[in-house]
């Protein structure tokens, strides 16, 4: 892939990532962190109080996959300085 094609792709993904900006999109992304408990701590106890690690790193991965979207959003958003839209219906 020549570097012309690379900076393309890169554009074109920035620019996808800009969906999360829209109604939709904001309704995904919280009912994500929801679903994973993104907002809680990484580290909460079981049930015997004691922790597990596995469940831990688990929990951060959840957490890092959620801050990685609404930074490229933020960063779409920033780079678009387009208001936020519902979405379209295709």
């Amino acid at each position: 892939m020549s570097d012309l094609e690379k900076k393309v792709r890169s554009a074109k993904t920035l620019l996808a990532y800009g969906w999360f900006n829209c109604t939709d999109g904001e309704l995904v992304l919280a009912d994500m962190e929801k679903a994973f408990g993104t907002n809680l701590p990484a580290f909460t106890p079981n049930a015997d109080g004691s922790f597990d690690p596995v469940r831990a790193a688990v929990r951060d991965g959840q957490r890092q996959v959620l801050l990685h979207l609404k930074a490229m959003a933020a960063k779409s958003h920033e780079q678009s300085n387009t208001p936020k839209t519902k979405a379209r219906k295709d």
